[in-house]
């Protein structure tokens, strides 16, 4: 059974998911309403992702991922207030974690 847990949430804090698939990780950032394509900036490399709304100084979620990606093949777009960003992995293996232990992101 699956159970959603109430709690309160920090103001910095990001609501953020994923799933792990063997060839992508998809993430889901839920947004608030007002928000659309244009308020969002995302950028990757092969080792790094970055998520930024363009009228904050800092971003929303940012770090070095767990493995390598292909940035090329990266893509984004916003549904019902989700920011869903596919990352389509260099190799198709499980992830255990979304970021590298050893360059833990600022928002975790």
């Amino acid at each position: 059974m699956y159970r959603r847990l109430k709690r309160q949430r920090k103001q910095n804090e990001v609501d953020l998911s994923w799933t792990d698939a063997e060839d992508e990780v998809e993430l889901r950032l839920t947004l608030p309403p007002q928000v659309t394509k244009k308020d969002i900036d995302v950028k990757v490399s092969a080792s790094y992702l970055a998520i930024t709304m363009m009228q904050a100084s800092t971003p929303l979620l940012e770090g070095k991922l767990f493995k390598l990606i292909r940035s090329d093949e990266t893509h984004w777009y916003i549904e019902d207030r989700i920011l869903k960003v596919t990352l389509s992995k260099q190799v198709q293996k499980h992830w255990k974690k979304l970021w590298d232990p050893d360059a833990k992101p600022k928002d975790e």
